[in-house]
């Protein structure tokens, strides 16, 4: 007896060790994201400007062009009054967000009676869709931390119904839909989940305490439908026929980011905490270990489906951070389910550890190579052109979404425009891309600059990269969406707008030339931005047609 109980000790002070030291780990790539992050990217900086906006408009954009509700951009209004809204003091705001998020899996842990989180600080802690998409100015950070107190709010009041519990699950229910639109759907997964099992131990009652608390959250997003329709236009040109495979693979690249083999070994986890649910549930002697395995067994598949069913009515090309509120969830989830087969047997505790030591020595070196990663390398551009670039000098950024990141970081002299020209560069507005497609010849008036900078001598700077076919080849002609043969597919027209301002500018060059960056560590795919410039022979022909135009103009 006196043996065990001491091996018991020392596995328990094992475990709280390897707790810290995962922990501490964690903290440190949240603490490498904050110092090499640098600059917003454009997704940030859209939230940050919406943020800013007077408040009327800022609701009406967040209904019509925000990927969250507005509880987010309200933090972050609060944030910049309090504190300032310099690219410091917003990585400060996602360092915290960031400790927060492992803070929330420890408090997770101890509700969920596995006091440890050890599989979960490797599989969702050192993730880095979770610690450098979670650590943005975008609401995902918030809203995984709201997801999991939803969770645990919702996990208590099916245990037992009292009207402390029912608030705190109102409340945090109502807080988890109001930062991400995907907590609306796991709210419903978790909510049926603990309805059901309500069900089976035949409380009524609290099935239907348990159904409330998700429609008075419903029911606080309800105005959000108001901008359904502007949404669901301007969101057309981005939608395209997804599969279970598509959206396999993306939840795949989203894992993976931490190491090749992470997407199989969540799917092999996945399967053993289901069947230890199953067996749980079967071979349980008490009720509330019956009940716990149902439930947890029941949230894993519901959210699963829940998420993929909404991936798939939505028709969305997903992005690694969409799973973030996924990964997390099912990242709790999964080590409740193992504990419920674990328990206190010393065996299986040891071989948790082992496990758990050699996943984390996996995925370490990956995961420090992504937390090295800035968001943008545009403030390096943008700073870099305010120097080289001259009044008379044109830019181009290409595509059209790099203008916002764009227009936060350059003050230089010269002009610049994107491809196509957007009258706004504050938002991501994707019904004006929408507009755009639909007109004969968006490029002409950009077309038209460029022609004439060059003629004058002055150079055109291209931030971003262009398409420029092959010798001989020219641009093929779309009609204006959707009569075309690609509809609404925005790819095909961004491609056709890139090589129609290539070849401009291939028959007007004298000289183009890539410009060098200065190197601050790596960059992320979505926003590691080449630049050229390009310089033209004065043309007194064109040069004497612009005067001409300019003069009929001023007639």
């Amino acid at each position: 007896m006196h043996s065990t109980s001491r091996s018991e000790r020392l596995i328990g002070a094992a475990e709280i060790t390897s707790g810290l030291l995962l922990t501490l780990g964690v903290v440190v790539l949240h603490l490498a994201v904050f110092q090499n992050a640098g600059g917003l990217w454009r997704d940030e900086v859209h939230t940050v400007n919406l943020a800013g906006m007077p408040p009327a408009e800022m609701w009406s954009e967040t209904l019509t062009n925000e990927s969250f509700p507005a509880l987010w951009p309200l933090t972050l209004r609060a944030w910049t009054g309090l504190v300032g809204g310099d690219d410091a003091s917003l990585r400060m705001l996602g360092l915290i967000v960031g400790l927060g998020l492992v803070a929330t899996l420890w408090w997770t842990a101890v509700r969920f009676g596995y006091r440890v989180p050890l599989f979960s600080l490797v599989l969702c802690g050192a993730a880095p869709a979770i610690f450098r998409y979670g650590d943005s100015m975008r609401a995902w950070g918030l809203g995984c931390i709201l997801l999991l107190m939803m969770l645990v709010a919702i996990d208590r009041l099916r245990e037992q119904n009292t009207f402390p519990r029912q608030i705190i699950a109102g409340l945090f229910a109502l807080l988890a839909v109001q930062s991400l639109y995907y907590n609306c759907v796991l709210l419903f997964a978790i909510g049926c989940s603990a309805a059901v099992v309500a069900l089976y131990t035949g409380d009524l009652k609290r099935a239907i305490v348990v159904g409330m608390v998700g429609i008075v959250a419903a029911v606080s997003m309800t105005p959000y439908l108001l901008g359904l329709e502007q949404r669901q236009i301007g969101l057309r040109s981005s939608q395209a026929p997804i599969g279970l495979r598509a959206i396999s693979a993306k939840f795949a690249e989203a894992v993976n980011l931490s190491g090749d083999l992470m997407f199989s070994v969540w799917i092999c986890v996945t399967a053993v905490a289901l069947a230890v649910c199953g067996v749980r549930f079967l071979r349980a002697t008490e009720t509330r270990h019956r009940e716990r395995a149902l439930f947890i067994g029941l949230c894993i598949v519901a959210a699963v489906g829940c998420y993929v069913g909404f991936l798939l009515r939505a028709r969305m090309l997903t992005q690694p951070w969409y799973y973030a509120a996924l990964i997390t969830i099912l990242a709790v989830l999964l080590e409740a389910a193992l504990h419920l087969g674990i328990g206190q047997q010393l065996s299986w505790r040891i071989g948790r550890l082992v496990i758990v030591a050699v996943l984390a020595v996996c995925v370490a070196p990956r995961a420090w190579s992504e937390a090295q990663q800035r968001m943008t390398n545009v403030d390096l551009i943008a700073a870099q052109l305010e120097d080289l670039a001259d009044e008379g000098d044109y830019i181009v950024v290409n595509p059209l979404w790099r203008g916002i990141t764009f227009e936060r970081y350059y003050n230089g002299p010269a002009e610049w425009d994107t491809v196509p020209p957007l009258s706004d560069h504050r938002l991501h507005r994707a019904i004006e891309l929408s507009d755009i497609m639909q007109q004969p010849a968006p490029l002409e008036p950009l077309l038209q600059k460029l022609r004439q900078t060059l003629a004058s001598g002055h150079r055109v700077w291209v931030v971003g990269g262009l398409q420029f076919l092959p010798p001989g080849e020219t641009p093929a002609d779309y009609p204006p969406a959707p009569h075309g043969k690609h509809g609404w597919q925005r790819d095909p027209y961004l491609n056709l707008w890139s090589q129609q301002t290539a070849c401009l500018l291939r028959e007007y060059a004298a000289q183009v030339k890539p410009v060098p960056l200065p190197q601050h560590g790596p960059v992320q795919v979505f926003e590691n931005m080449p630049v050229m410039m390009v310089e033209g022979e004065p043309r007194r022909d064109l040069i004497g047609e612009n005067n001409g135009r300019r003069a009929r103009s001023q007639d």
